[in-house]
This record gives structure tokens, sequence and C-alpha cells, in this order.
């Protein structure tokens, strides 16, 4: 029997990053408008996260939209595009949904519109439809 190696499970790893990243790929690729949705009390991390998938989707011809529970710290109005922040009151709540520096989906208020669709929990709903967690790794 052969012992798994540091670089066997290395390559294990990288095989797995490359699926995960296909997979956000055709994600967005096959989505026309986007909810992206940051923690609450939001940060630099995750509002820089959001700006910048923003202007990648605006770039790509997509609908997007960026959702928080809290307005944008003033500390951080400086950041090109943050007046596109909306509160979930505010928002329109596209199908296609991509939180972003969140390894917690607690962290996004679930009870809160947009994140909930015909009275249904987008994220309970097995394996996530049409929403994909990004940043950090599942606590």
């Amino acid at each position: 029997m052969r012992r798994k190696t540091a670089r066997t499970r290395k390559t294990r790893k990288m095989n797995s990053n490359a699926q995960d990243y296909d997979s956000i790929s055709a994600f967005i690729r096959e989505g026309e408008s986007f909810t992206l949705l940051s923690h609450i009390s939001p940060d630099g991390d995750t509002l820089g996260s959001a700006l910048a998938l923003t202007h990648l989707l605006d770039k790509l011809g997509k609908t997007v939209e960026i959702v928080c529970s809290n307005p944008v710290p003033k500390i951080y109005s400086y950041m090109p595009g943050s007046d596109r922040v909306k509160m979930p009151e505010d928002a329109v709540g596209y199908s296609s949904v991509i939180s972003v520096d969140c390894a917690d989906v607690a962290l996004l208020r679930k009870g809160d519109p947009p994140f909930r669709a015909g009275g249904e929990d987008r994220f309970d709903r097995p394996p996530y439809h049409q929403s994909r967690l990004c940043g950090h790794q599942p606590r």
C-alpha cells in the first residue's frame, strides 16, 4: 500500500480547487443577474471582494446588486462602487446568489430578504441550487 505523501495530498487539493473554480466559473457564465451578499458588520475584506466581483460581472455584461444587512461604514465609503451597496429591504434578490468573504451562512442574516425566496431559505435547499459561498472555508 502506498503512503500518502504531502505531494499527493497537495495534488489532490489542487485538483479539488480546480473543480471549484470550474464550478464557480460555469455558475457565473450561465447566470444573467446576481445578488452578491456581504456579511453583517461589513469590513474592507467583504466590501472589497463584493466590489471587485461586481466590477467583473459588470464587465461581463451581467446585472448585479450588492446587499448587506448593515450600511457601509464611512471609513470604506471611498471605495469605488460603495454607493451601490443596498440594504436587504431595497434589494431585488436575483435568483443567482454569491456570498463573499463569509465562513458561516448565519453571518448573512438569513431571515432577511433576499436570503429567502418563496418563503424558503435559499441556502437550506441542497445542493445550494443557485447559490454559492465564496471566500472563507465553512466552519
